[in-house]
């Protein structure tokens, strides 16, 4: 059984010696390919950032894993990786992987279009579980957009989620 799970790793498409070798630098591995965090746009506009809020609103109501017109199921990664790069921003369908790509910020300085990360149900675990789409920031509101295994794809406010403000670990900005 080892011996076919490892034949099916050295089949994948797209993984090459090469490939294998930068696992362990500063690219993130996709389900297509090795992407460097310089990749990535050194801003978006609001009016995009804006559209891609709309697009995810579309979604909302839908049920975890749901995949509709993605070319995989989406969970929370694979959820944002879509609304992305519908837009033509690529990132990854891993939450801890769009976690090394993006710029990290202060919560304080949160802004719409950016990222919150939180651990996933195990409290103790220090690594990213989840991700979410900040899509509103006044008063002392976060609306957060994202795709949760109980409730499907939802939006919620932050500061009034226990679970989730427990499990925060950081805020990052792919601009």
């Amino acid at each position: 059984m080892l011996f076919l799970l490892g034949l099916i790793y050295l089949l994948l498409p797209g993984m090459s010696e090469k490939q294998n070798e930068n696992r362990n630098t500063n690219s993130i591995k996709t389900d297509y390919e090795i992407l460097p965090a310089s990749s990535l746009p050194d801003s978006i506009p609001e009016t995009k950032i804006d559209s891609i809020i709309d697009l995810g609103k579309t979604f909302l109501g839908k049920p975890y894993g749901y995949q509709g017109p993605s070319p995989w199921p989406m969970d929370c990664s694979g959820y944002v990786s879509y609304i992305f790069g519908e837009y033509g921003i690529v990132i990854p369908h891993i939450s801890r992987d769009i976690g090394l790509i993006v710029k990290t910020v202060e919560i304080s300085d949160i802004k719409k279009g950016d990222f919150m990360f939180f651990k996933g149900s195990n409290l103790n675990d220090t690594v990213i579980g989840h991700v979410s789409l900040v899509i509103e920031v006044s008063n002392n509101q976060i609306l957060i957009m994202h795709n949760t295994n109980s409730r499907g794809i939802i939006i919620e406010d932050y500061n009034i989620s226990s679970y989730f403000k427990e499990r925060f670990i950081k805020v990052g900005r792919v601009r």
